[in-house]
Protein backbone atom coordinates (compact mmCIF):
# COMPACT_ATOMS: atom_id res chain seq x y z
CA UNK A 1 0.00 0.00 0.00
CA UNK A 2 1.57 3.41 -1.22
CA UNK A 3 1.90 6.04 1.16
CA UNK A 4 -1.01 7.92 -0.54
CA UNK A 5 -3.36 5.14 0.03
CA UNK A 6 -2.69 5.07 3.65
CA UNK A 7 -2.97 9.02 4.07
CA UNK A 8 -6.62 8.77 2.64
CA UNK A 9 -7.63 6.14 4.60
CA UNK A 10 -6.42 7.82 8.14
CA UNK A 11 -8.77 10.64 6.38
CA UNK A 12 -11.44 9.19 6.01
CA UNK A 13 -11.66 7.23 9.70
CA UNK A 14 -10.92 10.63 11.04
CA UNK A 15 -14.06 12.21 9.31
CA UNK A 16 -16.45 9.39 10.88
CA UNK A 17 -14.98 9.53 14.40
CA UNK A 18 -14.81 12.96 14.65
CA UNK A 19 -18.79 13.45 14.40
CA UNK A 20 -19.06 11.17 17.22
CA UNK A 21 -16.54 12.30 19.68
CA UNK A 22 -17.75 15.90 19.11
CA UNK A 23 -21.50 14.81 19.77
CA UNK A 24 -20.02 12.76 23.21
CA UNK A 25 -18.19 15.83 24.34
CA UNK A 26 -21.54 18.29 24.02
CA UNK A 27 -23.14 15.09 25.88
CA UNK A 28 -20.65 15.82 28.81
CA UNK A 29 -21.26 19.27 28.74
CA UNK A 30 -24.69 19.10 29.04
CA UNK A 31 -24.67 16.74 32.31
CA UNK A 32 -22.10 19.26 33.79
CA UNK A 33 -24.31 22.17 33.45
CA UNK A 34 -27.18 19.77 34.11
CA UNK A 35 -25.98 18.63 37.68
CA UNK A 36 -24.49 22.10 38.76
CA UNK A 37 -28.17 23.35 37.88
CA UNK A 38 -30.01 20.14 39.78
CA UNK A 39 -27.61 18.20 41.78
CA UNK A 40 -28.64 14.81 42.78
CA UNK A 41 -29.21 13.07 46.06
CA UNK A 42 -31.87 11.36 48.14
CA UNK A 43 -35.11 11.09 45.84
CA UNK A 44 -38.33 13.10 47.61
CA UNK A 45 -39.84 9.40 47.76
CA UNK A 46 -36.75 8.59 50.24
CA UNK A 47 -36.88 11.45 52.02
CA UNK A 48 -40.19 11.48 52.62
CA UNK A 49 -40.19 7.86 53.79
CA UNK A 50 -37.36 8.34 56.28
CA UNK A 51 -39.09 11.95 57.86
CA UNK A 52 -42.15 9.58 58.40
CA UNK A 53 -39.99 7.07 59.89
CA UNK A 54 -38.16 9.78 61.69
CA UNK A 55 -41.15 11.09 63.28
CA UNK A 56 -43.11 8.15 63.70
CA UNK A 57 -42.57 8.36 67.54
CA UNK A 58 -43.72 11.69 68.18
CA UNK A 59 -46.92 11.07 66.14
CA UNK A 60 -47.71 8.10 68.03
CA UNK A 61 -46.78 9.78 71.58
CA UNK A 62 -48.83 13.08 70.43
CA UNK A 63 -51.74 11.74 68.31
CA UNK A 64 -52.95 14.82 67.25
CA UNK A 65 -55.95 15.30 64.23
CA UNK A 66 -55.52 12.71 62.01
CA UNK A 67 -54.53 13.61 58.72
CA UNK A 68 -52.78 12.14 55.52
CA UNK A 69 -49.48 10.61 56.50
CA UNK A 70 -49.99 10.35 60.32
CA UNK A 71 -50.71 7.12 61.73
CA UNK A 72 -53.44 5.94 63.73
CA UNK A 73 -52.08 2.61 65.60
CA UNK A 74 -48.85 0.89 66.27
CA UNK A 75 -48.69 -2.75 66.25
CA UNK A 76 -46.84 -3.55 68.89
CA UNK A 77 -46.90 -6.93 68.86
CA UNK A 78 -47.67 -9.87 66.24
CA UNK A 79 -47.37 -13.23 66.97
CA UNK A 80 -47.49 -16.36 64.55
CA UNK A 81 -49.51 -15.67 61.52
CA UNK A 82 -50.22 -11.77 61.31
CA UNK A 83 -51.67 -10.03 58.16
CA UNK A 84 -51.96 -6.29 57.05
CA UNK A 85 -53.47 -4.19 54.33
CA UNK A 86 -53.18 -0.85 53.34
CA UNK A 87 -56.53 1.24 51.91
CA UNK A 88 -55.04 1.57 48.18
CA UNK A 89 -53.53 -2.04 48.14
CA UNK A 90 -54.58 -5.33 46.35
CA UNK A 91 -53.07 -7.85 48.47
CA UNK A 92 -52.22 -8.76 51.96
CA UNK A 93 -49.11 -8.78 53.67
CA UNK A 94 -47.36 -10.03 56.19
CA UNK A 95 -47.27 -7.89 59.52
CA UNK A 96 -44.39 -7.54 61.83
CA UNK A 97 -43.98 -5.82 65.47
CA UNK A 98 -43.32 -1.91 65.22
CA UNK A 99 -45.77 -1.82 61.95
CA UNK A 100 -47.39 1.74 62.02
CA UNK A 101 -51.26 1.14 61.00
CA UNK A 102 -52.90 4.06 59.23
CA UNK A 103 -56.09 4.91 58.51
CA UNK A 104 -58.13 2.81 56.83
CA UNK A 105 -56.09 -0.25 56.76
CA UNK A 106 -56.99 -3.98 58.15
CA UNK A 107 -55.47 -5.98 60.37
CA UNK A 108 -55.76 -10.10 60.45
CA UNK A 109 -54.97 -13.12 62.68
CA UNK A 110 -55.10 -16.31 61.69
CA UNK A 111 -55.40 -19.33 63.42
CA UNK A 112 -53.18 -19.34 66.82
CA UNK A 113 -52.38 -16.03 66.34
CA UNK A 114 -52.72 -12.73 68.17
CA UNK A 115 -52.26 -9.03 67.71
CA UNK A 116 -51.55 -6.22 70.18
CA UNK A 117 -52.50 -2.48 68.47
CA UNK A 118 -51.00 0.67 70.83
CA UNK A 119 -53.30 3.47 70.68
CA UNK A 120 -51.14 5.37 72.80
CA UNK A 121 -49.41 4.90 76.42
CA UNK A 122 -52.62 3.92 78.07
CA UNK A 123 -54.82 2.28 75.31
CA UNK A 124 -54.21 -0.52 73.61
CA UNK A 125 -56.63 -3.72 71.60
CA UNK A 126 -55.65 -7.00 71.16
CA UNK A 127 -56.46 -8.81 68.86
CA UNK A 128 -57.77 -12.66 69.33
CA UNK A 129 -57.28 -15.93 67.05
CA UNK A 130 -59.06 -15.75 63.16
CA UNK A 131 -60.00 -11.47 63.81
CA UNK A 132 -60.34 -9.22 60.65
CA UNK A 133 -60.35 -5.74 61.68
CA UNK A 134 -60.46 -2.20 59.90
CA UNK A 135 -59.15 1.34 61.40
CA UNK A 136 -59.94 4.66 61.11
CA UNK A 137 -57.79 7.70 62.47
CA UNK A 138 -58.06 8.88 66.35
CA UNK A 139 -58.92 12.13 65.80
CA UNK A 140 -59.71 14.85 68.14
CA UNK A 141 -62.69 16.97 69.21
CA UNK A 142 -61.32 20.51 70.59
CA UNK A 143 -64.84 21.35 71.66
CA UNK A 144 -65.55 18.62 73.59
CA UNK A 145 -61.77 17.60 74.15
CA UNK A 146 -62.08 13.97 72.91
CA UNK A 147 -60.36 11.82 71.29
CA UNK A 148 -62.09 9.16 69.03
CA UNK A 149 -61.28 6.37 66.82
CA UNK A 150 -63.51 4.43 64.59
CA UNK A 151 -62.84 0.40 64.19
CA UNK A 152 -64.60 -1.94 62.05
CA UNK A 153 -64.85 -5.32 63.08
CA UNK A 154 -65.75 -8.48 60.69
CA UNK A 155 -65.01 -11.11 62.63
CA UNK A 156 -63.04 -12.48 66.18
CA UNK A 157 -62.56 -11.60 69.48
CA UNK A 158 -61.18 -7.99 70.14
CA UNK A 159 -59.92 -7.23 73.79
CA UNK A 160 -59.37 -3.87 74.36
CA UNK A 161 -58.30 -1.13 77.45
CA UNK A 162 -58.01 2.86 76.99
CA UNK A 163 -57.94 5.26 79.31
CA UNK A 164 -58.44 9.15 79.49
CA UNK A 165 -55.28 11.64 80.43
CA UNK A 166 -56.35 14.27 82.78
CA UNK A 167 -59.55 15.90 81.83
CA UNK A 168 -59.06 14.49 78.25
CA UNK A 169 -61.61 11.92 77.48
CA UNK A 170 -61.13 8.50 74.72
CA UNK A 171 -63.46 6.74 73.16
CA UNK A 172 -63.68 3.89 70.65
CA UNK A 173 -66.70 2.97 68.33
CA UNK A 174 -66.63 -0.30 67.22
CA UNK A 175 -68.99 -1.67 64.92
CA UNK A 176 -70.26 -5.65 64.41
CA UNK A 177 -72.51 -7.27 61.38
CA UNK A 178 -75.48 -6.07 63.76
CA UNK A 179 -74.22 -3.35 66.62
CA UNK A 180 -72.30 -0.22 66.67
CA UNK A 181 -70.50 0.08 70.26
CA UNK A 182 -69.07 3.09 72.38
CA UNK A 183 -66.53 2.91 75.03
CA UNK A 184 -65.61 6.23 76.33
CA UNK A 185 -63.38 6.74 79.29
CA UNK A 186 -65.05 9.84 80.91
CA UNK A 187 -68.01 7.71 81.32
CA UNK A 188 -66.35 6.96 85.12
CA UNK A 189 -64.37 8.31 88.05
CA UNK A 190 -61.53 6.41 86.99
CA UNK A 191 -61.38 7.31 83.32
CA UNK A 192 -60.73 4.16 82.04
CA UNK A 193 -62.56 1.08 80.37
CA UNK A 194 -61.76 -1.57 79.57
CA UNK A 195 -63.92 -4.53 77.49
CA UNK A 196 -64.15 -7.47 75.24
CA UNK A 197 -66.26 -7.53 71.58
CA UNK A 198 -67.11 -10.92 69.89
CA UNK A 199 -68.39 -12.31 66.47
CA UNK A 200 -69.92 -15.34 67.74
CA UNK A 201 -69.64 -18.91 65.71
CA UNK A 202 -73.89 -18.02 65.05
CA UNK A 203 -72.79 -14.33 64.00
CA UNK A 204 -74.33 -12.92 66.81
CA UNK A 205 -72.24 -10.39 68.49
CA UNK A 206 -71.73 -9.85 72.52
CA UNK A 207 -70.21 -6.63 74.05
CA UNK A 208 -68.26 -7.26 77.74
CA UNK A 209 -67.60 -4.45 80.28
CA UNK A 210 -65.25 -5.55 82.21
CA UNK A 211 -64.71 -1.79 83.71
CA UNK A 212 -66.29 1.50 82.59
CA UNK A 213 -69.63 1.05 80.85
CA UNK A 214 -70.30 1.50 76.80
CA UNK A 215 -73.17 2.43 74.98
CA UNK A 216 -74.63 0.37 72.46
CA UNK A 217 -76.29 1.01 69.16
CA UNK A 218 -78.59 -2.09 67.50
CA UNK A 219 -82.04 -1.81 65.71
CA UNK A 220 -82.76 1.66 66.48
CA UNK A 221 -82.35 1.16 69.84
CA UNK A 222 -79.99 2.05 72.72
CA UNK A 223 -78.48 0.08 75.33
CA UNK A 224 -76.28 1.33 78.04
CA UNK A 225 -73.97 -1.43 79.40
CA UNK A 226 -72.35 -1.31 82.82
CA UNK A 227 -69.14 -2.85 84.37
CA UNK A 228 -69.12 -6.67 85.04
CA UNK A 229 -71.78 -7.07 82.03
CA UNK A 230 -72.67 -8.21 78.95
CA UNK A 231 -74.99 -7.91 76.20
CA UNK A 232 -75.83 -10.19 72.97
CA UNK A 233 -77.27 -9.27 69.46
CA UNK A 234 -78.48 -11.79 67.18
CA UNK A 235 -78.60 -11.72 63.65
CA UNK A 236 -82.29 -10.23 64.13
CA UNK A 237 -80.90 -7.63 66.44
CA UNK A 238 -82.66 -9.56 69.48
CA UNK A 239 -81.11 -8.68 72.72
CA UNK A 240 -80.05 -10.68 75.24
CA UNK A 241 -78.84 -8.70 78.18
CA UNK A 242 -77.07 -6.77 79.46
CA UNK A 243 -76.62 -9.55 82.09
CA UNK A 244 -74.02 -9.93 84.83
CA UNK A 245 -70.54 -11.63 84.01
CA UNK A 246 -70.45 -15.43 85.33
CA UNK A 247 -68.26 -15.60 88.69
CA UNK A 248 -64.45 -16.45 87.94
CA UNK A 249 -63.68 -20.01 87.58
CA UNK A 250 -61.64 -21.70 90.41
CA UNK A 251 -58.52 -24.12 89.44
CA UNK A 252 -58.04 -27.36 90.57
CA UNK A 253 -54.92 -28.55 89.55
CA UNK A 254 -52.36 -28.62 88.18
CA UNK A 255 -50.65 -27.18 90.65
CA UNK A 256 -49.39 -23.62 90.62
CA UNK A 257 -45.61 -24.55 90.15
CA UNK A 258 -46.11 -27.74 89.59
CA UNK A 259 -43.64 -30.08 87.78
CA UNK A 260 -43.74 -33.02 85.63
CA UNK A 261 -40.51 -35.22 85.35
CA UNK A 262 -40.36 -37.89 82.74
CA UNK A 263 -37.46 -39.57 80.51
CA UNK A 264 -38.63 -40.09 76.97
CA UNK A 265 -42.14 -39.73 76.58
CA UNK A 266 -44.24 -36.95 78.80
CA UNK A 267 -47.08 -38.02 80.67
CA UNK A 268 -50.65 -36.63 80.31
CA UNK A 269 -51.84 -33.89 82.49
CA UNK A 270 -55.35 -34.00 83.25
CA UNK A 271 -56.73 -30.08 84.08
CA UNK A 272 -59.10 -30.00 86.58
CA UNK A 273 -61.34 -26.65 87.89
CA UNK A 274 -64.51 -26.51 90.13
CA UNK A 275 -67.91 -25.65 88.48
CA UNK A 276 -69.29 -22.11 88.61
CA UNK A 277 -72.69 -20.68 89.24
CA UNK A 278 -74.46 -20.54 85.81
CA UNK A 279 -71.91 -21.70 83.77
CA UNK A 280 -73.11 -23.51 80.47
CA UNK A 281 -70.15 -23.64 78.99
CA UNK A 282 -65.86 -23.37 80.11
CA UNK A 283 -63.51 -21.29 77.85
CA UNK A 284 -60.31 -23.45 78.59
CA UNK A 285 -56.98 -21.70 77.44
CA UNK A 286 -53.31 -23.40 77.49
CA UNK A 287 -50.01 -21.24 76.19
CA UNK A 288 -46.47 -21.08 76.47
CA UNK A 289 -46.08 -17.50 78.10
CA UNK A 290 -47.70 -16.02 80.66
CA UNK A 291 -49.26 -13.06 78.31
CA UNK A 292 -50.94 -16.01 76.62
CA UNK A 293 -49.79 -14.99 73.09
CA UNK A 294 -47.92 -18.27 72.32
CA UNK A 295 -51.43 -20.49 72.23
CA UNK A 296 -51.03 -24.51 72.33
CA UNK A 297 -55.09 -25.36 72.85
CA UNK A 298 -58.34 -23.05 72.76
CA UNK A 299 -61.50 -24.86 73.73
CA UNK A 300 -64.73 -24.79 75.10
CA UNK A 301 -65.59 -26.87 76.99
CA UNK A 302 -69.03 -28.62 78.75
CA UNK A 303 -67.11 -30.24 81.24
CA UNK A 304 -64.85 -29.10 84.36
CA UNK A 305 -61.54 -30.91 83.15
CA UNK A 306 -59.37 -31.25 79.99
CA UNK A 307 -56.69 -33.69 79.70
CA UNK A 308 -53.74 -33.50 77.23
CA UNK A 309 -50.35 -35.63 76.21
CA UNK A 310 -47.16 -35.67 74.71
CA UNK A 311 -46.42 -31.80 75.86
CA UNK A 312 -42.15 -31.39 75.47
CA UNK A 313 -39.75 -30.18 77.67
CA UNK A 314 -41.12 -26.38 78.74
CA UNK A 315 -42.98 -24.39 80.99
CA UNK A 316 -46.94 -23.53 80.47
CA UNK A 317 -49.82 -21.92 81.71
CA UNK A 318 -53.36 -22.24 81.57
CA UNK A 319 -56.38 -20.36 83.08
CA UNK A 320 -60.41 -20.53 82.76
CA UNK A 321 -63.18 -18.40 82.71
CA UNK A 322 -66.59 -19.57 82.37
CA UNK A 323 -69.49 -19.28 80.01
CA UNK A 324 -73.40 -18.58 80.48
CA UNK A 325 -73.86 -19.14 76.74
CA UNK A 326 -72.11 -16.20 75.06
CA UNK A 327 -71.50 -14.37 78.14
CA UNK A 328 -68.10 -14.74 79.49
CA UNK A 329 -66.72 -13.89 82.57
CA UNK A 330 -62.69 -13.36 83.57
CA UNK A 331 -60.88 -15.77 83.22
CA UNK A 332 -58.91 -16.99 86.76
CA UNK A 333 -55.37 -16.66 87.91
CA UNK A 334 -52.93 -18.49 85.51
CA UNK A 335 -51.23 -21.10 86.68
CA UNK A 336 -47.87 -22.31 85.83
CA UNK A 337 -46.61 -25.62 85.60
CA UNK A 338 -43.28 -27.31 83.79
CA UNK A 339 -42.95 -30.64 81.89
CA UNK A 340 -39.22 -31.80 82.40
CA UNK A 341 -37.09 -34.18 80.57
CA UNK A 342 -34.75 -35.67 83.15
CA UNK A 343 -31.91 -38.02 81.50
CA UNK A 344 -29.47 -37.58 83.73
CA UNK A 345 -28.48 -40.25 86.52
CA UNK A 346 -29.36 -38.58 90.17
CA UNK A 347 -26.55 -37.20 92.23
CA UNK A 348 -25.53 -39.16 94.92
CA UNK A 349 -22.81 -38.76 97.23
CA UNK A 350 -21.81 -41.70 99.70
CA UNK A 351 -19.33 -42.30 102.96
CA UNK A 352 -18.42 -45.73 103.28
CA UNK A 353 -16.71 -47.44 105.95
CA UNK A 354 -13.20 -47.65 105.79
CA UNK A 355 -11.89 -50.91 103.84
CA UNK A 356 -10.92 -52.88 106.99
CA UNK A 357 -13.71 -52.80 109.69
CA UNK A 358 -13.10 -53.81 113.42
CA UNK A 359 -16.85 -54.03 114.22
CA UNK A 360 -19.62 -56.61 112.51
CA UNK A 361 -21.74 -53.39 112.51
CA UNK A 362 -21.22 -50.29 110.42
CA UNK A 363 -22.90 -47.44 109.54
CA UNK A 364 -23.22 -45.85 105.41
CA UNK A 365 -24.85 -42.02 105.17
CA UNK A 366 -24.52 -40.07 101.99
CA UNK A 367 -26.89 -37.50 100.46
CA UNK A 368 -28.84 -37.64 97.42
CA UNK A 369 -30.70 -35.27 95.26
CA UNK A 370 -34.41 -33.91 95.88
CA UNK A 371 -37.07 -36.73 95.18
CA UNK A 372 -34.52 -39.65 94.28
CA UNK A 373 -35.24 -42.98 96.69
CA UNK A 374 -32.29 -44.66 98.36
CA UNK A 375 -31.37 -48.72 98.09
CA UNK A 376 -28.27 -50.06 100.04
CA UNK A 377 -27.43 -53.48 99.58
CA UNK A 378 -31.15 -54.12 98.03
CA UNK A 379 -33.00 -52.11 101.02
CA UNK A 380 -34.59 -49.01 100.84
CA UNK A 381 -33.10 -46.28 103.17
CA UNK A 382 -34.89 -43.70 105.02
CA UNK A 383 -33.96 -40.13 103.26
CA UNK A 384 -34.48 -36.76 104.72
CA UNK A 385 -36.49 -33.64 102.90
CA UNK A 386 -32.68 -32.25 103.01
CA UNK A 387 -31.70 -35.47 100.90
CA UNK A 388 -29.78 -36.97 103.51
CA UNK A 389 -29.60 -40.97 104.23
CA UNK A 390 -27.91 -43.33 106.63
CA UNK A 391 -28.17 -46.43 107.23
CA UNK A 392 -26.60 -49.69 109.35
CA UNK A 393 -25.17 -52.76 107.55
CA UNK A 394 -24.66 -56.15 109.00
CA UNK A 395 -20.71 -56.96 108.28
CA UNK A 396 -19.81 -60.95 107.34
CA UNK A 397 -15.83 -61.93 108.64
CA UNK A 398 -14.37 -61.58 104.90
CA UNK A 399 -14.62 -59.45 101.88
CA UNK A 400 -18.15 -57.73 101.46
CA UNK A 401 -19.31 -55.90 98.45
CA UNK A 402 -21.32 -52.92 99.82
CA UNK A 403 -23.28 -51.39 97.06
CA UNK A 404 -25.51 -48.25 97.12
CA UNK A 405 -28.00 -46.99 94.81
CA UNK A 406 -30.27 -44.21 94.09
CA UNK A 407 -33.37 -44.03 91.36
CA UNK A 408 -34.60 -40.41 90.98
CA UNK A 409 -38.55 -40.28 89.96
CA UNK A 410 -38.42 -41.32 86.01
CA UNK A 411 -36.14 -44.27 86.57
CA UNK A 412 -32.68 -42.80 86.41
CA UNK A 413 -29.75 -44.88 88.27
CA UNK A 414 -26.58 -43.92 90.24
CA UNK A 415 -24.57 -46.11 91.57
CA UNK A 416 -21.63 -46.56 94.41
CA UNK A 417 -19.87 -49.56 95.83
CA UNK A 418 -16.79 -50.81 98.09
CA UNK A 419 -14.88 -53.61 99.12
CA UNK A 420 -14.80 -53.86 102.73
CA UNK A 421 -12.97 -56.43 104.82
CA UNK A 422 -14.14 -57.54 108.34
CA UNK A 423 -11.75 -58.16 110.87
CA UNK A 424 -13.25 -59.08 113.99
Amino acid sequence: MTFDRQKGLIARILEGVAPVLLVLLFFSVFLSIMNVLFPTGTSLRDIMGRERDQNMVGEFNSLAGATAGKFTALLSQAHNLVKFKREDAIAWSAAHSGLPLYDRDAVQTLQKSSALLTFDEKSSLEMGANTLMIIKSLERDFQTRQKRSLLLMVDGDLHGKIAGSGQESLHLEVSTPNAAARFETGLTRENKTEFKVSINPDKSSTITVYQGAAQVTTGGKEVLIESNKSLTIDSDNGLDGPKPLPKPVELISPAQSGTFLYHDLSPEVKFRWKAAPDATKYHFVLARDPLFHDIIIDERLAQTEFVHGKLPHSAYYWRVSALDRWHEGLFSDAWQFNMVQKRKAPELIVNFPPERVKEKRCMITGHVESGARVFIMGKRAVVDEAGNFKHAVELSQSINILVVEAVDAVGNVSYQSRLVHGEF
